[in-house]
Formats: C-alpha cells, sequence, structure tokens
C-alpha cells in the first residue's frame, strides 16, 4: 500500500544528537536540516565569480554549525547573522558539531560537486569569500 500526503507531513523523521564539547564544558543538540534549511545552507555555499561556480568555504563550519545546533523544540540558536561570531569559536569545538551534522545530513562529494556545478566528477572549486556569511 502506498503511503497518504497525510502520513508523510505528520512523520517525526528528523533525528538529532547531543555532542559532548569538551572545549565549552557542555553539549549540544545536533539536528538533520530540513529539506528547506539544507536549502537555505547549500545557497549559502554557492558563490559565482565569472564565468566560474564554485564552493564559498569560508566560515564553512560555523555555517552548518548554526544550521544544525538547535534546542530540543529544533530551534535554531544561532541565527545567520551570528556566523560570523560563531567562526571565532575554538576550531575543534566547531569540528565536533560540524562531523556530526555532516553525518547526519548525509553531506558527502556528489553534492559539493552539484554545489560547485561540476557533475562530471571533477573537482568542486573552493573559493574563500571576503563577503559577510549572511
Amino acid at each position: 500500500m502506498l503511503t497518504t500526503k497525510e502520513s508523510i507531513l505528520t512523520k517525526d523523521d528528523l533525528k538529532s544528537e547531543i555532542v559532548l564539547i569538551p572545549e565549552w564544558g557542555d553539549s549540544v543538540r545536533v539536528w538533520m536540516l530540513t529539506g528547506a534549511d539544507r536549502d537555505a545552507y547549500e545557497q549559502l555555499l554557492i558563490e559565482q565569480r565569472g564565468p566560474d561556480v564554485g564552493t564559498n568555504v569560508k566560515n564553512i563550519r560555523a555555517r552548518l554549525a548554526a544550521f544544525c545546533v538547535r534546542d530540543d523544540n529544533n530551534e535554531r540558536l544561532f541565527l545567520d547573522a551570528e556566523i560570523d561570531a560563531l567562526g571565532k569559536k575554538n576550531a575543534k569545538a566547531l569540528d565536533r558539531i560540524y562531523e556530526v551534522a555532516y553525518r547526519l545530513n548525509a553531506f558527502g562529494r556528489r553534492e559539493v560537486e552539484e554545489l560547485a556545478g561540476n557533475s562530471g566528477g571533477g573537482q568542486a572549486a573552493a573559493f574563500v569569500s571576503d563577503s559577510p556569511a549572511t
């Protein structure tokens, strides 16, 4: 039997994990992204320079942390405007969050290549932008 629209829309399908951050003496909850949130996150990573489209990796760990670190009600703790401030926190702490968020959201090489417009299997270009991450 096929599912219904109501069944899909009422499913609680977002997982989360508690991540211990020794550098902060605390833990955070890292959530899977919704489809809309993933699109918004990926849009922040796309950068065009002339004819080249690449992945803007500036503050990439803080960006993903800002999207995935949420409270128990799945509400973001950090707004887009706070990404730069979050990026100034301990790199190892951000790495811990990034690794879990990356795994939970099944980011992989294919996704990075698609973001950069390189579906032919080549390496995605990585740009470091001076523009704000908001």
